[in-house]
């Protein structure tokens, strides 16, 4: 708990590293797709072999499942955030955030004596 709990302050960003390297790899994806905006915070993107995917950010869902399942933005949605120069960090899900693994980790478990120093019962 502690090595956990000490490893949040080496974090670079407000999602943990191995997160973070994901979407820097969907970001590489994105650059194969191209966005439509449809309105009302929904788009269309596609890619240059004509795959379509219907992403709707009020849901935050992608028709490819990836978003919904994980929380982790997918390639498609981050074509999107490129787009209009929004950060995809601060829409994954906020159970990768840094808040929430410091809240998670942030209970000390205290030593206890060895066998030999617990008191005996006749159990």
């Amino acid at each position: 708990m502690a090595i956990k709990r000490d490893s949040v302050s080496k974090w670079h960003y407000d999602i943990g590293p191995r997160i973070f390297k994901i979407l820097e790899k969907n970001k590489e994806r994105a650059l194969h797709y191209i966005p439509d905006y449809c309105g009302e915070n929904k788009f269309e993107v596609r890619c240059f072999n004509s795959d379509g995917y219907y992403i709707d950010l009020n849901l935050k869902t992608c028709s490819c499942r990836r978003w919904n399942l994980t929380g982790i933005l997918c390639p498609h949605a981050i074509s999107y955030m490129e787009d209009k120069d929004i950060d995809p960090v601060v829409i994954v899900n906020e159970c990768y955030s840094k808040n929430t693994y410091e809240k998670a980790y942030h209970h000390v478990i205290n030593p206890l004596n060895g066998l030999e120093a617990w008191k005996k019962t006749g159990h």
